[in-house]
C-alpha cells in the first residue's frame, strides 16, 4: 500500500511538472495571434468605447481589450459584445482601478493563456499609453516578441480546471511509458514459457512456481 501511494504521488508530481513545462513550451511554439483564429467585437456610447479581440488557436488563447473615454456620436455595437467575446478568466472583463477612477483616458489590457490539451496557465498585463511598456504582474517576459509585436509572457497563474486535467493526462502518459517496457518484457517471457519476473525457464517448475525467485506464474508449464 505504501509503495502504491508513492507511485501515485510521484506520477502526479511528474504530471504537474510536465503540464507546467508544456504550457511554457506553447508560449514559444504557438502563434497566439494567428488571424484565422481571431474574433472581434466592440461597443460605444457617450461615455466612451470598448473594443476587444480574441484568439484561440490550439494550445493558446489571447484576449486584447482597448477602452477609451472618447465619447461616441451614437450607441454602437459591432461584432460580438466584449463581455460575451472575452473568456471568463480574462482580467479585461473589468477595467483597471486607474481607468475606473478617471485617472487614465485610455487603457489596453492583454491576457494570455497556454497549455495542451487544456489551457492550464494564464497571465494578464496592461498599459495606459500605446508607447509605454506593458505592466506584467503575473508572468515572466520572454525575450522574443510575437509576430505582431505583442509580448510573449511565461504565465504564472493557474487555470485550475485545465491544470488538473493536464496533470492527470501527463501522469497517465508517464506511467504508461515507465510501465510499458517492463510489461512487454514480462509478456514475452511468459509467452516463451519463462518466469515473467526473472526470465528463468519453467519447464521443470512444479505448480507454476519459479525455482529461481519463487514467483507464482500463470504460464502453462506443460506446454513449455
Amino acid at each position: 500500500m505504501r509503495h502504491l501511494a508513492f507511485v501515485i504521488i510521484s506520477r502526479l508530481a511528474l504530471g504537474f511538472i510536465a503540464a507546467w513545462l508544456v504550457s511554457w513550451l506553447c508560449v514559444l511554439t504557438v502563434n497566439a495571434s494567428e488571424s484565422r483564429y481571431e474574433v472581434r467585437g466592440g461597443v460605444g456610447d457617450s461615455s466612451g468605447a470598448w473594443s476587444a479581440h480574441y484568439w484561440n488557436p490550439p494550445g493558446a488563447a489571447q484576449a486584447f481589450s482597448l477602452r477609451t473615454r472618447a465619447p461616441q456620436v451614437e450607441d454602437t455595437v459591432h461584432g460580438q459584445h466584449p463581455e460575451t467575446l472575452l473568456p471568463s478568466w480574462s482580467s479585461a472583463l473589468q477595467p483597471t482601478r486607474e481607468f475606473t477612477q478617471g485617472e487614465q483616458a485610455i487603457e489596453q489590457q492583454l491576457d494570455q493563456a497556454f497549455g495542451w490539451p487544456r489551457l492550464a496557465l494564464h497571465t494578464s498585463m496592461h498599459r495606459f499609453d500605446v508607447s509605454a511598456p506593458w505592466v506584467i504582474p503575473h508572468g515572466l517576459l520572454a525575450p522574443q516578441a510575437a509576430e505582431n509585436g505583442l509580448p510573449r509572457v511565461y504565465p504564472l497563474r493557474p487555470l485550475w480546471a485545465g491544470l488538473v486535467v493536464n496533470t492527470l493526462v501527463y501522469a497517465a502518459v508517464i506511467q504508461f511509458v515507465l510501465w510499458a517496457p517492463g510489461g512487454l518484457r514480462r509478456a514475452i517471457r511468459a509467452e516463451a514459457g519463462c518466469c515473467p519476473k526473472c526470465g528463468r525457464r519453467l519447464r521443470e517448475a512444479s505448480e507454476g512456481i519459479c525455482p529461481g525467485c519463487d514467483q507464482t506464474s500463470n504460464t502453462d508449464v506443460s506446454a513449455a
